[in-house]
């Protein structure tokens, strides 16, 4: 809706300094006023938080909210984890541990898939509770060989199931696409409506652009790491994110500069927010009215049009087009036309040309081109060009070169007379 802010920050995303044992802000939703969506992240290990323990105010007045975690959503979590050359044994090691840790932190009611590229694309478990054989399936990754990064992503975001409300691909990656048999476009189509996270693990073969797209198409983050514990660190950023997550959902009441205040029994959280305007909440956007044309005068412009109005369907705009002149340049055009005189004065108000003047200029050019095409002539019979010649004196004669015969060999000339004997 137009007047809406939307603040947008992906799970990956640093949370302020001194924050680590508050309740912080991840996203508000108000394009969809009067409902508003605050997603909220409570600190690591501060238990669940119930609806009780919440309470909202929009400028200062008390709103009914509703508030639900997000692994209590029906979510689910395809990871996707890089086992090609690029990524090495050791950094390999370090993302199978940081997965495990994940999943094992992961409340009972989120599914959790696996995907493995590198050098070929493997389904190894779509969404599932079962935490023993997504566990088994990590600890058993292995690989070598190119990376084919956009099949590998198109296939997490075709694992997830028909129920899931909500879809998160966790990207571990050490290269750009090796191999693989769509373009980037068919891994952005496929994970459509799915958050994405990317823990990019910085080697020479890196792709830089191609998993910031991934990320930004995703509405999610990419976080590079350097070294192996920095890749334990991002995977526990995620999982503390998914645990803590929780969505604020209330009616609102207010436009404009919105003052909102969330207490919990973890802190308190003031967020800005600016909702669409009353006027522009409370009535449609009126049409506007059609466009009208204004065409500049000129000197020489014809007598100012009528303006006329076109039937036109109801669907259909028309556009009028105004004449718009000088009252006075009107009236000496007027006088001019009526009189017939043109402007003298060389100040540029009347027609500049008369038909006559036309003739002559055009009489003149001609006589002028015929002239020199009368010298050329003459230069080509080796005749002077006489100019006021006395015309009843005989003209000089003209000479004309006379073909000269070409001889013809005597062989030639016997064996034509001879054919020509025989032929009689």
């Amino acid at each position: 809706m137009l007047g809406a802010t939307v603040l947008t920050v992906s799970l990956l995303a640093a949370a302020p300094a001194g924050a680590a044992d508050e309740l912080t802000l991840a996203n508000a939703h108000v394009s969809d006023h009067p409902a508003v969506v605050l997603s909220v992240d409570a600190p690591p290990n501060a238990g669940a938080l119930a609806p009780a323990d919440v309470e909202v105010t929009e400028n200062g007045v008390p709103v009914d909210a509703t508030v639900t975690r997000l692994a209590d959503e029906g979510l689910e979590i395809m990871l996707v984890i890089d086992t090609s050359a690029s990524t090495g044994p050791d950094a390999l090691a370090a993302a199978r541990a940081a997965a495990t840790r994940l999943v094992d932190r992961m409340p009972e009611r989120v599914r959790v898939g696996l995907v493995a590229f590198g050098p070929d694309v493997r389904v190894v478990s779509t969404p599932t509770r079962a935490r023993a054989t997504v566990g088994a399936a990590i600890a058993a990754l292995d690989g070598d060989g190119t990376a084919p990064l956009y099949d590998a992503a198109a296939a997490a975001g075709r694992a997830f199931s028909a129920g899931a409300r909500e879809r998160l691909v966790v990207l571990f990656a050490a290269s750009g696409d090796g191999g693989s048999s769509a373009p980037i476009e068919a891994a952005v189509a496929a994970l459509a409506g799915q958050r994405v996270e990317v823990v990019s693990w910085e080697t020479p073969a890196t792709s830089p652009l191609a998993l910031a797209r991934l990320a930004i198409e995703g509405r999610g983050d990419v976080v590079a790491v350097t070294d192996t514990p920095g890749i334990d660190t991002a995977f526990r950023r995620v999982a503390d994110a998914i645990v803590g997550r929780y969505t604020i959902a209330y009616t609102s009441a207010a436009h404009g500069p919105t003052d909102l205040r969330v207490v919990t029994r973890l802190g308190e959280l003031r967020v800005q927010l600016e909702l669409p305007a009353a006027d522009a909440a409370a009535s449609p956007t009126a049409p506007s009215a059609p466009d009208t044309i204004v065409v500049a005068p000129t000197p020489t412009t014809a007598p100012a049009a009528t303006a006329t109005t076109t039937a036109a369907p109801p669907d259909v705009t028309v556009l009028e087009a105004t004449v718009t002149r000088d009252p006075t340049t009107a009236a000496a055009a007027a006088a001019a036309a009526s009189t017939g005189d043109s402007d003298s004065d060389g100040d540029g108000g009347g027609v500049p040309w008369t038909i006559l003047e036309i003739v002559g200029f055009a009489s003149l050019v001609a006589v002028v081109g015929l002239y020199h095409l009368a010298a050329k002539q003459s230069r080509r019979r080796e005749t002077p060009l006489v100019v006021g010649r006395d015309w009843s004196a005989p003209a000089p004669e003209l000479v004309v070169d006379q073909p000269r015969p070409v001889p013809v060999p005597p062989a030639v000339r016997s064996s034509a007379e001879a054919e020509l004997s025989s032929s009689r």
